[in-house]
């Protein structure tokens, strides 16, 4: 049985009108990391074997060749920091590559539009530069990673990185790869998470520098990946872009936006 995590009422509806209960449980997530964590906790509780989360993320301009700068730096700083903690930080880097090898895999052999895969391969090793420039308004990331851009626990810690927990929190590469399939146009990437509604353009320098690679930022995903990797249980974000487009074509994303999600989602779940 699949869990779903969504994040408007019509969308609930329409899901519960498609998918008998014993195939996809469905339940609102509410806004914010803990209304998240608390969602995902009670459909593990339910027996679910998995947890798609569906929902909007705004846009992350990260760019040029500035940003793949950054990604290198704060991919040596990875390594400096996966040796200053003992006992886990080998386990963690180790993780990360093997998700990134494994990811990359499972979405480049994947059957269907070569251009798709092309652009999420892009995006799993760290050219989200390249592919992220063209997301808009509507467009849709499957979260391959996620991370939270409002944590840090001190020295000894990555950005972002709850202290104890990986830094970053992969997608189950099964799910992820199903969902390459069947949303061939979508981008793989980082999704990261906060409790701050991002709305003030200022910030988001200081969370490209953060975190280079990411193409998106929430107020959830983060929070049910960690619930999930706490239980054992796969995961993936799939996230609709909220930014990019203006006048009648934003006025009309918003007043279509349940039906958008669902059928974003609904290819997704007839597979599982």
């Amino acid at each position: 049985m699949t869990g779903l995590i969504c994040a408007m009422d019509k969308e609930l509806a329409l899901v519960r009108a498609s998918f008998d209960e014993g195939r996809v449980r469905a339940c609102l997530s509410g806004i914010g990391k803990v209304n998240a964590a608390l969602a995902a906790a009670s459909l593990l509780d339910s027996g679910v074997d998995c947890i798609v989360n569906i929902g909007v993320a705004g846009l992350i301009p990260c760019s040029g060749e500035g940003l793949l700068r950054q990604r290198n730096d704060f991919e040596g700083s990875c390594a400096l920091a996966s040796g200053a903690l003992p006992g886990s930080g080998e386990g963690l880097l180790r993780q990360r590559n093997d998700f990134e090898g494994s990811s990359a895999l499972a979405v480049t052999a994947s059957p269907g539009s070569g251009e798709g895969r092309f652009r999420q391969r892009n995006a799993f090793s760290g050219s989200s530069a390249l592919a992220g420039r063209g997301l808009r308004l509507g467009d849709v990331v499957l979260c391959a990673e996620t991370a939270y851009h409002d944590v840090w626990c001190g020295e000894g810690n990555l950005p972002g990185q709850v202290q104890g927990l990986p830094a970053r929190f992969a997608a189950e590469p099964a799910l992820l790869e199903r969902a390459a399939r069947v949303l061939p146009d979508a981008v793989a990437g980082l999704c990261i998470t906060g409790d701050r509604f991002i709305s003030d353009s200022a910030e988001m320098p200081a969370l490209c520098h953060e975190f280079p690679d990411a193409l998106c930022v929430d107020m959830e995903a983060a929070a049910i990946a960690q619930t999930c990797f706490l239980r054992g249980v796969p995961f993936l974000g799939i996230k609709i872009l909220s930014d990019g487009g203006s006048g009648a074509e934003y006025d009309e994303f918003w007043a279509t936006l349940s039906e958008r999600a669902f059928e974003v989602v609904k290819p997704l779940l007839e597979t599982l």
